[in-house]
């Protein structure tokens, strides 16, 4: 099977949305989605190389995605909801291309893939990391806003809800009852 590759256009922004709602039905949770859905109202929204985002069409129907992850080069997310063998490769060469950084003057890119998945389909939440002034620590506030968050993301019909610490506060996560997993594969590419 053939697959075509184009580019993002404004006027396509519907069916990338569509995509990304449709990856998220089809897995965990769609790190693409998330980050498509807090920046493209974002007033640094421009600053993705929009016109660069890769689209790739199979059979006139989008079935793989590619984005930066930040404004800067170097960090990717791909989607991907094809079995088209080659496709990927095709991905991954545009986004060597496309959007390498520099670390320590060698080219670097690190690629978050999130391929089509059949388990585990709901409805889920991003809850955003958050910090409490020092003087406030162990009083409760925290776990209060936590808490509270969550029960607005189940108001809203969340089964389950993701959050991505840094190192410091993981295990503070993970007190209150947030679990670690890995729901996306990450590899990293340094270029001699």
């Amino acid at each position: 099977m053939k697959f075509k590759r184009d580019y993002y256009k404004p006027e396509n922004e519907r069916a990338l949305c569509d995509f990304f709602e449709q990856m998220n039905n089809d897995s965990n949770c769609n790190t693409s989605r998330i980050v498509w859905e807090l920046l493209r109202n974002a007033p640094y929204f421009e600053m993705f190389q929009l016109d660069k985002i890769g689209l790739w069409y199979e059979d006139n129907n989008l079935v793989a995605s590619l984005q930066l992850l930040s404004p800067w080069p170097g960090s990717v997310i791909v989607d991907n909801r094809s079995d088209i063998e080659n496709l990927l490769l095709d991905i991954i060469h545009y986004a060597e291309e496309t959007f390498c950084g520099l670390k320590e003057n060698k080219k670097h890119l690190v690629f978050y893939v999130d391929e089509k998945e059949d388990n585990l389909r709901t409805q889920t939440g991003l809850l955003e990391p958050m910090v409490t002034a020092k003087e406030y620590r162990k009083s409760g506030l925290g776990k209060a806003c936590v808490y509270n968050s969550i029960k607005i993301l189940q108001s809203y019909g969340c089964k389950k809800v993701f959050v991505d610490p840094d190192e410091e506060p993981y295990n503070y996560y993970c007190k209150i009852g947030f679990e670690g997993m890995d729901y996306t594969q990450c590899y990293e590419k340094v270029f001699e």
